[in-house]
């Protein structure tokens, strides 16, 4: 289940990809930046009506990698 903060970063997101085309969510360790993401990039997709969907995920550790996928 999505925490409050996390909805509105989704909300957020969706808004601000309406004018542009690339952009970074910073939010404080230990809130879950890693599931926030994925769930934007599926709302992204769903919003565009989109079946395929490029998402680049950088991170600094295997683990949070093993996470995402």
């Amino acid at each position: 289940p999505l925490r409050n903060y996390q909805k509105k970063a989704i909300e957020n997101s969706l808004k601000y990809s309406k004018n542009h085309d690339r952009g970074k969510l910073i939010m404080a360790p230990g809130t879950g930046k890693t599931f926030t993401s994925l769930k934007i990039a599926e709302a992204l997709m769903k919003d565009q009506n989109k079946k395929h969907f490029n998402v680049l995920y950088l991170v600094p550790s295997i683990q949070l990698l093993s996470q995402t996928l």
